[in-house]
């Protein structure tokens, strides 16, 4: 056994993380004790193949069997990285708040500066006041962490404590230790005393600036930006007047010439109708896939794309159908909505076209990769209440896959739903309260969870995107929705680990008092004028449809979070039932508590039995003669095990044991 460990020990230490991950998991199914160091490895194997949710998990199982403070330390590090990266902010402070606690001596400085970096962003205010004076002493975390205290200071109307910090800061490079003062750092410092409107401190570290830095492009930007304060233009506005508003295409490059014509010709026939482009992003085309990334460092965030919403194609305006090669073509309808963007879909189909998008569709997309085996396609649709949309996707055959089905379900990834009085207001005349729409260039963006969503201007009929600080090279993300693994699958096509929270299965609950709870997964969120006030705090795990007819009770949707917001599924339970509790059989709390346990043990009992049943459905499948392709099986053997865990790591930290 130890040999084998060895083994993978060595596989590990070469970088081929990939291999050594099933073997790991192999090894700790079969070991009859699990032990922390296989699980710590395999913890790491998922965090480097992305899989970040699940190696938080395998983290926290290590840490269960962690025995030395040091290794205490490192799983808390690793739980709070693999949930930064997963997009859960306030379980990876948690994490570092715990890891805290266990260094009381304040030897891992590293993990508190970013503890204050994630309190700031969350604003944690307490947090912030706990841990920064602790980094103050020590020379290479004093000045970030001096920064975000008086940003926090600033942030809470606390402006004399706020420039206390700022002083400190500027103490130290007037006695010339600008070796300790970084770029980004003095940027940050100016924003702040700006903010304060402290003009004095900052015209004298300017001049004290100036001969160490007066050659710097960085230091030319700041004066640059000063100057155009001075003259009532705030330095922020100068930059996206100069930025985005010039009207110059954005940057674009790479090695397919047919595609990187489209994307020439389709930025620039959006110029023209009012687009605009941040100088620094860069379209870079590999093959036929593109991404977004930053031509430029830029150590502040802002707008990256202002795009118009008549620059937006209405998916209704157009009849779409195929050619042999399936290359994609259009015809325009008689009563468009928006006519205007005729040219831009053109541009958009030449495209895709050039990127060969509908052939590589037809052969990734999970759901056509599954013709002619029934079992496993019935047993996944059986997880959302939506699935007869799907079934148009199932085929005998790759042949026999519908053409206006394919284009369908292509075009499902990449549009975006608008309601009818902004189409209304941009010259169109909708027939239906909402209409579905192509958001050209901004759909190249890569999805990733936690990262800036789209922006939606009304009063300026628009949608932005923004981008965040980067170094040039950085690619740029967007956070696409708050879906759930499953339905991320079966519209975009691809396995999303970063999300903290899954959606129940469909399921049908009973009550001891005689009701039945029909529990729909609708991807849609509660307004603000149905969630209870005291549920403000997780609107998106409400139901926006609770309706009861008789004994029946129908919701539109429960939620199992992630450990961050452990107790939101049975506070809506328990609101759940209160708000349908005509016969008053809920007053009582202990009642109402016995009633919900009863009803998420239900529920738990039945989502971990349906991801069973499908791990086992696809493995058969792989034992006969018409095996899932391996890139389909790989996916859905992740998305069981995720859900899995999931489920396991909910009930471990509820307390609602199955």
């Amino acid at each position: 056994m130890n040999d084998r460990l060895d083994d993978l020990r060595a596989l590990i230490a070469k970088g081929k993380y990939k291999k050594a991950l099933p073997l790991l998991k192999k090894f700790n199914q079969k070991s009859q004790q699990l032990s922390y160091e296989s699980l710590e490895m395999e913890a790491g194997c998922l965090f480097f193949e992305g899989q970040y949710r699940l190696s938080r998990i395998k983290t926290q199982q290590a840490l269960r069997l962690a025995t030395l403070p040091e290794q205490k330390i490192a799983c808390l590090g690793n739980m709070a990285k693999a949930s930064e990266k997963a997009g859960d902010k306030k379980d990876a402070l948690q994490c570092l708040c715990e890891l805290v606690k266990q260094d009381p001596g304040g030897q891992y400085l590293e993990p508190r500066l970013v503890a204050l970096q994630l309190a700031y962003q969350l604003q944690e205010w307490e947090i912030i006041k706990q841990i920064g004076p602790s980094l103050v002493k020590f020379t290479a975390f004093a000045t970030p962490s001096l920064l975000i205290m008086a940003q926090a200071a600033i942030s809470q109307g606390e402006s004399t404590l706020a420039l206390k910090h700022l002083d400190t800061i500027a103490r130290q490079i007037r006695m010339n230790e600008q070796h300790i003062i970084k770029p980004d750092e003095v940027i940050s410092l100016f924003t702040c005393y700006k903010a304060l409107s402290a003009y004095t401190a900052m015209e004298e570290l300017l001049e004290k600036l100036k001969p160490a830095f007066e050659q710097s492009d960085w230091f030319r930007l700041l004066v640059h930006g000063l100057s155009a304060e001075s003259t009532g233009v705030s330095s922020s506005s100068a930059t996206t007047a100069e930025k985005i508003g010039n009207g110059q295409p954005p940057i674009i490059r790479g090695n397919n010439a047919g595609a990187i014509k489209a994307l020439t010709s389709l930025s620039r026939t959006m110029l023209q109708l009012g687009a605009r482009f941040h100088s620094a992003l860069v379209f870079e085309v590999d093959g036929d896939d593109i991404c977004v990334k930053l031509s430029q460092s830029e150590a502040i965030g802002g707008i990256g794309m202002d795009i118009p919403l008549k620059c937006l194609p209405v998916l209704s305006d157009y009849r779409f159908y195929l050619s042999s090669e399936y290359n994609l073509n259009f015809s325009l309808s008689k009563h468009p909505l928006n006519e205007a963007a005729k040219p831009i879909m053109q541009c958009l189909v030449e495209l895709y076209n050039a990127c060969n998008k509908l052939v590589s569709w037809r052969k990734s997309y999970p759901l056509f990769s599954l013709t002619g085996i029934r079992p496993v396609f019935d047993k996944l649709l059986q997880a959302r209440c939506d699935a007869e949309y799907y079934q148009a996707c199932y085929a005998d055959s790759a042949d026999a896959i519908d053409e206006q089905v394919l284009i369908s379900s292509f075009f499902n990834s990449r549009i975006l739903q608008l309601d009818s009085g902004l189409i209304r207001n941009s010259g169109g005349k909708p027939k239906h309260s909402t209409e579905l729409v192509f958001i050209p260039m901004i759909e190249l963006i890569n999805h990733k969870m936690g990262a800036p969503g789209f922006l939606l201007d009304r009063s300026r009929l628009c949608i932005q995107t923004k981008y965040e600080p980067g170094a040039e090279g950085d690619e740029l993300f967007v956070q696409y929705n708050l879906d759930d693994p499953v339905v991320t699958l079966l519209r975009y096509g691809f396995f999303d680990a970063s999300v903290s929270w899954i959606y129940t299965v469909p399921l049908v609950l009973n009550t001891t008092t005689g009701l039945t709870l029909v529990v729909h997964n609708q991807v849609k969120q509660a307004g603000s004028n149905v969630v209870p006030e005291h549920l403000r705090d997780i609107p998106e795990h409400y139901p926006a449809i609770l309706v009861r007819e008789g004994s029946d009770v129908y919701l539109s949707k429960l939620v199992i979070p992630g450990k961050s917001q452990i107790n939101a599924l049975p506070r809506v339970i328990a609101e759940v039932l209160k708000s349908v509790d005509v016969e008053h059989n809920f007053q009582n709390t202990e009642i109402l508590n016995a009633e919900v346990e009863y009803l998420m043990s239900q529920l738990l009992d039945a989502n971990q039995q349906y991801w069973q049943d499908l791990d086992v459905c696809i493995k058969q499948q792989q034992t006969s003669s018409n095996r899932i392709p391996e890139a389909t099986f790989e996916i859905l053997s992740k998305l069981c095990e995720f859900c899995s865990d999931h489920l396991a790591s909910y009930v471990a930290n509820s307390g609602y044991a199955r």
